[in-house]
């Protein structure tokens, strides 16, 4: 729940207790499914209080120790075995567990006299007999000896310390959520300085404590489910289109090749079993949680570096020869000598170039396996190119046309006085064909689009390309599988406190910004690293001692 809601919640439950001329408190704890645990209590003081009303209040509050009630709590026993019981607990000269049917609701009435094992025992087992049978793992029964002292503090703290500040009456009410998963959704505690009949109580405060605590399960509730949709869809799109970019076209060309032994070499295809082993590995991690690190890389000091983010790419000519092979776009360059077969000559060369600042590191979430996020988006941008690409407007190098994509890192850019540089190096991926702003408005549109249907959570269909690449960059940007379409539209438009996930644009030559025809050009936004200064007697002693090892 919202902190603006509280206020409100606030206000109908003083309300109402005033309508009851009741004075005291609430507590309201109420069950997360997320967490799959009580929320931590919200605390209302209720009706006309007098000053000194007010301070017994505040002492009976304080007597309640939150440690205590991590160890026992009668909340967590109601909530724990969904059970639709209710407490009374009343101050009385001698200890007696009484249990009153109303309803579907079972009271369990306890008077109060002194903390004992017994009180202990005739509780337990009037639970028992209503079905309430375990608390964190225990049994009540079998286990009462272990279960016995945490109950006897809670009891102490939570019922008679509450008893010594003139609260002479503490119910317990089950909120019913009555969904197929879970039945009691939390507990409505009313601690008062007079007697009200628990029915009379419970008519009026349970209608009320279910229109409050209603909205915010069903928001929660609505909040997991549509993880879960985007969860599923994210593995649905991304093993849709390793399958196809790479299975049906890299995999599928390369086992051709290998029919004829000598076309690879044997590292090179290490190189792509160990590129394939990170792929998996960065599908299964993103489709079922969030990027929680990072790891430094360098960028590319070394090109032939299959440890750098560029090289981890370059050194891929399994991948990059076979990947746009159907569309006749080779990468390495023995498929252009004179003595290639006319069948297994191709019409464009494939170049992947830089341009900028290489010899920087970025920090990329999850190390090599998310820098397949980087490679999986130029992946989609080579194979989108080669097919829907103008191959007229190709660029004509030597005896064949190419295909070149150009990575430019910049260290220090522009960026309007926002100062999104200090966090974040500006990437932008360009290719060398001629594209006109119908490409980029059609590009931006299929990026906007949400990834799931908002209301039905079911995958929309299409774009599968564009939309693992905006899934892609916003991993890279370590943000929560649910926050992508959000995130992606509250910053798309360049004037937010974070700079976009990607936008896509037309540039030229000197990567300036065309107008009606340019090179389409893709720009995202990677993690600057930040260097930290630990300071520390600890240290300083740790690193004296690594010095003398080393010595």
């Amino acid at each position: 729940m919202e902190p603006e809601r509280y206020k409100v919640d606030v206000d109908i439950i003083d309300t109402s207790f005033k309508k009851l001329a009741l004075k005291g408190f609430v507590t309201v704890a109420q069950w997360s499914f997320e967490t799959r645990g009580l929320l931590p209590l919200i605390t209302v003081p209720v009706g006309d209080l007098t000053t000194e009303e007010k301070r017994k209040v505040d002492l009976a509050l304080r007597s309640i120790k939150p440690e205590i009630l991590r160890e026992f709590s009668f909340t967590g026993l109601i909530v724990e075995n969904d059970k639709e019981v209710g407490f009374l607990f009343t101050p009385a000269f001698a200890n007696q567990v009484l249990r009153i049917q109303q309803g579907d609701t079972s009271w369990i009435e306890v008077f109060c006299a002194e903390n004992t094992d017994g009180l202990i025992e005739e509780l337990c087992s009037e639970l028992a007999s209503v079905g309430v049978t375990k608390f964190g793992g225990y049994s009540l029964e079998n286990d009462s000896e272990t279960l016995k002292p945490a109950i006897t503090k809670t009891l102490a703290s939570a019922i008679f310390g509450v008893f010594n500040h003139g609260i002479q009456h503490i119910y317990f009410i089950p909120i019913i959520v009555a969904l197929r998963m879970k039945r009691i959704g939390g507990i409505f505690a009313v601690n008062t300085f007079s007697n009200i009949d628990q029915s009379t109580l419970f008519s009026i405060i349970r209608p009320i404590a279910n229109s409050l605590m209603s909205p915010s399960f069903l928001e929660e509730i609505d909040a997991i489910r549509h993880r879960a949709s985007i969860m599923q869809a994210v593995a649905a799109i991304m093993g849709r289109n390793m399958s196809h970019n790479i299975g049906s076209h890299a995999i599928w060309h390369l086992a051709e090749h290998l029919k004829n032994s000598g076309n690879y070499e044997l590292q090179e295809i290490q190189r792509f079993l160990r590129y394939l082993q990170k792929r998996m590995d960065f599908i299964a991690q993103v489709s079922t949680s969030a990027p929680a690190w990072c790891l430094t890389m360098e960028w590319s000091s070394r090109p032939d570096d299959e440890s750098t983010v560029m090289g981890g790419f370059t050194t891929q000519k399994c991948l990059l020869d076979n990947i746009a092979w159907s569309y006749k776009v080779r990468y390495d360059s023995k498929w252009f000598n004179s003595s290639v077969s006319d069948e297994q000559k191709p019409e464009i060369k494939l170049v992947i170039s830089q341009d900028g600042s290489s010899n920087v590191s970025v920090n990329i979430p999850h190390g090599q396996v998310g820098a397949q996020a980087f490679y999986t988006i130029l992946e989609n941008l080579i194979r989108n190119t080669s097919k829907y690409g103008d191959k007229s407007n190709a660029a004509v190098d030597g005896r064949f046309k190419s295909l070149e994509f150009t990575v430019k890192v910049e260290d220090d850019w522009d960026d309007g006085g926002k100062e999104w540089r200090d966090d974040y190096y500006r990437v932008s991926i360009r290719d060398n064909w001629t594209s006109k702003q119908a490409t980029v408005k059609q590009s931006n549109e299929a990026l906007v689009a949400h990834i799931i249907d908002p209301t039905t959570g079911e995958l929309k269909p299409g774009n599968w390309g564009m939309k693992e690449i905006k899934i892609c960059t916003a991993y890279l940007r370590m943000l929560r599988p649910e926050e992508i379409d959000r995130k992606y539209n509250e910053w798309k438009d360049g004037k937010a406190k974070e700079p976009p996930v990607i936008e896509v644009k037309l540039t030229n030559d000197d990567w300036t910004d065309a107008d009606e025809q340019g090179h389409l050009t893709y720009v995202l936004y990677l993690l600057r690293p930040k260097q930290a200064l630990l300071i520390g007697e600890a240290l300083k002693q740790a690193v004296e001692a690594a010095q003398a090892t080393k010595t």
